[in-house]
């Protein structure tokens, strides 16, 4: 699945449902309440294990690659699939992973299984029209099963887990646009394969659900990417354990969007769910309110002075506003899901610390 912005739906392409001798080959748009099935004059050959991702520079959803071992490229413009032919292209491959690199304007693809068999380790950028490979001077080992997503808070695309030759992989990378950096968190998820990423741009979180342990276990915990740590999550209702689902970041509803995968005793599972974000299950409690020491020490809290907020669960992730975050010369009322209102009007929001919590305004 991918989020098509141009339209505002989640679009759905193929899958199996019951092996090998019932792939599909599909489109279905998600608008937020209902699924509705497209009927596009040509589509890509039925498949599974594909890749899909949103090319913001040019558009249209992006299709790579898939059962049995394919390396073409599909675009869907909103109502019609349509088969590129770049000059260069990564070799067939299926279990790959696959996020659109908004600081950059290009598509990221890492990995998978190839033709014989074998992991893959290789980085490809799209362009919207050629795909050319990488020489990064670090890399993520070869794998394939493994999940990605574009952290715009962070401009990097987060890599997390997948499998290998060594077995199920529980490591965390970014892709800063020429470089993979791997990240040491102090907590991290289990390791798994055959999970799923998504970005939840309304809260500034990469939100991870479910896949398969080490024991071959399926999982049902949600994990949230601040952009150096994960923070696991406790919602009161959750998905059933599963893996091989499909996840999506529906920015028209804020709201990540969650379809299928396979349950317990491997069962196929028809379900959607939506994740509409961790804030809503933490509670504020401000704790004490002061002029801005920094500033100046002002003896009062008034127009046009800095403000500091301290107490608990005032913001997920650590850090200041950056240039990205104003819009031309205006600074931002809102820094990863954090707002402050002052008498009604909406402040500034200059930095914000997760633990201890502190929002400077």
């Amino acid at each position: 699945m991918a989020y098509d912005s141009a339209h505002g739906q989640v679009v759905l392409f193929g899958g199996s449902n019951g092996g090998n001798a019932d792939v599909l080959n599909d489109t279905w748009v998600w608008d937020g309440a209902n699924w509705t099935q497209k009927s596009p004059q040509t589509s890509p050959p039925a498949r599974y294990r594909h890749v899909m991702a949103y090319d913001s520079a040019h558009g249209e959803v992006v299709l790579f690659g898939g059962s049995s071992n394919v390396g073409d490229t599909w675009i869907w413009d909103g109502s019609n699939w349509t088969e590129k032919s770049p000059a260069t292209s990564p070799p067939a491959r299926l279990n790959a992973a696959m996020a659109y690199d908004a600081a950059h304007g290009q598509i990221v693809l890492f990995g998978g299984i190839g033709q014989k068999l074998n992991d893959l380790g290789d980085t490809w950028l799209w362009d919207g029209s050629n795909w050319t490979q990488q020489s990064a001077p670090a890399s993520p080992s070869a794998r394939f099963e493994h999940a990605m997503a574009y952290d715009s808070t962070h401009d990097q695309v987060v890599l997390f887990g997948g499998i290998n030759m060594n077995g199920i992989l529980q490591d965390t990378w970014v892709w800063d646009g020429a470089n993979w950096i791997g990240k040491a968190p102090s907590t991290s998820p289990p390791a798994r394969d055959y999970h799923a990423l998504a970005f939840d741009s309304a809260h500034g979180q990469v939100v991870l659900f479910g896949g398969m342990d080490v024991n071959l276990n399926n999982l049902d915990d949600t994990w949230l990417w601040d952009g150096s740590n994960w923070i696991q999550q406790s919602p009161q209702t959750s998905p059933v354990a599963r893996y091989g689902h499909a996840m999506a970041y529906d920015s028209a509803h804020d709201q990540t969007v969650l379809y299928g995968g396979t349950g317990a005793d491997g069962a196929l599972i028809g379900d959607t769910w939506a994740w509409e974000g961790a804030t809503s299950a933490l509670t504020p409690s401000i704790g004490s309110v002061v002029s801005a020491s920094s500033y100046g020490g002002f003896t009062s809290v008034s127009p046009e002075s800095f403000v500091e907020i301290y107490g608990s669960n005032l913001a997920l992730d650590t850090r200041g506003w950056t240039k990205a975050d104003f819009t031309g010369n205006e600074a931002p009322t809102s820094l990863d899901g954090v707002e402050v209102s002052i008498a009604g009007q909406k402040a500034f929001v200059n930095y914000i610390v997760a633990n201890p919590g502190q929002v400077n305004v």
